[in-house]
């Protein structure tokens, strides 16, 4: 009996000792994405694989000017919705695709439609785009004889839902006077869409951030944003439960004049209490050349990660999970979270072909999948977004 508990306990120690060498365990269910521009000089592809690296594909080409990255998701990581371009046919279709490369098909022509942003619902069944609604006014006026013809060009661009199933086209909004309003974003339980409204065109990125039903009613504005502030990759980061919004804002006090220096500037990021409507700056910085961008908030939403680093000493490489005021520095670029937010998975940057795996106390990196021939950028677990 001694010897059975000597044994017994000797098991125990060594799953212990094997415990905390190995850090958080890697969950190996789902599929991971990330960005590459593979060997083509100008585009950017979004790929697929298992965990280990296994079962690679190809899903979509990554267009930077209207797809953001990660709302393109359905809540479980299952459905990416994308812009389909037919460089012979010189069409464009919004389409849908499984995570795993399979269920390919298109929804919509939108070939005549001016797509400035989009995301997937939660349940992947309808998109929300951005899309030009420019108003064209003929004006004529009696002179003598002659009727002087005046064409005024309002610029404007609506947010429409299209239906996944069926590629029926819903106006949400109806906006005149040169409102443009672009980079929606579905809560996670898809009853709201965030996004931003502007004005002044001259200024394409600043803006106020409104939410709204996901019917198009009950709109309200959120946060405005004085001169000099620019909501910066507008890809608005809901928390699990729908609370919370978080962005990054670029200041730059003097808007459009060419003699500002760079060291005026520097990005924060902000989360935005919907309901409540008050804005906390988590990074307040007033230091010149600093950069702090694309959040990630952890799935139970008590941590955030985002990039943080001082451009002149090249691209930010610098990453704080913060819980409160504690805060812990990893030094890993891009990072997104594992679906049970133990850990941060991230791309090697020394080795662009190397996925790696961190704990979320900033201990333990190792490799996670190594993929042949292709770089990896922005890697995200799917089904965690």
């Amino acid at each position: 009996m001694k010897k059975l508990v000597t044994v017994v306990n000797f098991i125990l120690i060594f799953l212990l000792l094997l415990l905390s060498n190995t850090g958080c365990a890697a969950d190996t269910k789902g599929r991971i994405a990330f960005r590459s521009s593979e060997k083509r000089e100008k585009d950017t592809y979004i790929f697929s694989m298992n965990p280990d690296g296994s079962d690679l594909v190809e899903l979509a080409r990554w267009d930077p000017s209207s797809m953001p990255y990660r709302n393109v998701w359905s809540a479980d990581g299952k459905t990416l919705a994308y812009i389909d371009y037919d460089e012979g046919a010189k069409e464009a279709w919004l389409a849908v695709v499984d995570a795993d490369g399979k269920n390919r098909r298109r929804v919509r022509d939108v070939t005549e439609m001016r797509i400035g942003s989009m995301a997937l619902s939660p349940d992947g069944k309808t998109i929300v785009i951005s899309a030009d609604s420019t108003r064209v006014t003929r004006i004529e006026t009696p002179v003598g004889n002659t009727v002087r013809v005046d064409i005024i060009k309002e610029e404007d661009m609506d947010l429409f839902t299209v239906n996944v199933q069926t590629g029926e086209l819903r106006r949400l909004t109806d906006t005149s006077g040169g409102v443009i309003e672009k980079f929606p974003s579905y809560s996670p339980d898809g009853r709201q869409i965030a996004f931003v409204e502007r004005i002044d065109t001259d200024t394409p990125q600043r803006g106020d951030v409104f939410v709204m039903d996901a019917d198009g009613g009950n709109r309200r504005l959120l946060a405005h944003h004085a001169d000099g502030w620019f909501v910066i990759n507008p890809e608005f980061r809901w928390s699990p439960d729908g609370s919370k919004i978080a962005y990054a804002i670029y200041n730059m006090p003097e808007v459009n004049r060419m003699s500002v220096s760079d060291s005026d500037h520097h990005t924060d990021v902000l989360v935005l209490d919907v309901k409540a409507g008050l804005l906390t700056n988590l990074t307040d910085t007033d230091s010149p050349y600093v950069v702090n961008i694309e959040p990630a908030w952890s799935p139970d939403g008590r941590k955030i990660a985002f990039i943080s680093g001082n451009v002149t000493e090249g691209f930010p490489s610098l990453v704080r999970v913060v819980d409160g005021e504690d805060t812990v520095e990893l030094d890993q670029r891009w990072p997104a979270w594992t679906p049970d937010g133990k850990g941060l998975i991230f791309t090697n940057p020394i080795n662009v072909f190397e996925l790696m795996l961190i704990d979320a106390d900033g201990k333990n990196p190792r490799t996670l999948a190594v993929v042949e021939g292709i770089p990896v950028s922005n890697p995200i677990w799917l089904g965690g977004r």
